[in-house]
């Protein structure tokens, strides 16, 4: 008799979600590149426009054990709001669609927050999810071919007061926020020593 094996309908992330104004400026480019015949495949609803700190797994459900453990982890995190300007774009290879995406030339701010919350999730448990690297980009549109890096034709400022914890439907185009965490803090709090042997 064969094993039923739950699917995995919800994937769980924190990340940061470019403001309404911010989400206009992304549309307008998102345009010239179809207007320019540089973009031709599926597009990113805007409402779920965000990049990605740090995936948390996928699951049947959303499991409260699960969502509590990050939360509780991410709380303290006291960090300034962040500034950083998209200024390319560029395709990622995948295995399917390739993703098209804006990235800043300069993160450092982002860098960061990802790393704070690195090692706060890696005390929680979550280790095996984390990522040993941060290439923060944000995704537009899935492409049948991969472009090369370009520069955008206005560059996008970008100011992020918070990070949010994300439920994303699979295959739904669903996102929901399931908490959020405001960057209010002081710029000079020091890093705490990483699990993984960093700074």
């Amino acid at each position: 008799m064969g094993v039923n094996v739950s699917p995995q309908l919800h994937n769980l992330f924190l990340a940061l979600r470019p403001a309404p104004e911010v989400i206009e400026q992304i549309i307008a480019e998102v345009e010239t590149l179809r207007e320019k015949k540089l973009l031709s495949g599926s597009g990113i609803l805007p409402k779920n426009y965000h990049i990605t700190l740090h995936w948390l797994g996928a699951y049947p459900e959303a499991p409260n054990e699960v969502l509590a453990r990050a939360k509780k982890a991410v709380e303290n995190i006291k960090l300034p709001p962040i500034d950083f300007v998209l200024d390319h774009f560029m395709g990622f290879r995948n295995k399917g669609s390739s993703p098209l995406v804006l990235c800043a030339s300069t993160h450092s701010q982002l860098q960061s927050l990802w790393r704070e919350l690195r090692i706060a999730l890696s005390y929680a448990g979550f280790e095996k999810f984390l990522e040993s690297k941060f290439n923060p980009h944000l995704t537009v549109a899935y492409t049948d071919t991969i472009l090369p890096k370009q520069d955008l034709t206005s560059p996008i400022i970008c100011q992020v007061q918070e990070f949010v914890l994300i439920d994303s439907h699979i295959g739904k185009s669903r996102h929901v926020i399931l908490d959020r965490w405001q960057l209010n803090g002081d710029a000079s709090t020091p890093l705490k020593r990483d699990l993984f042997g960093g700074a």
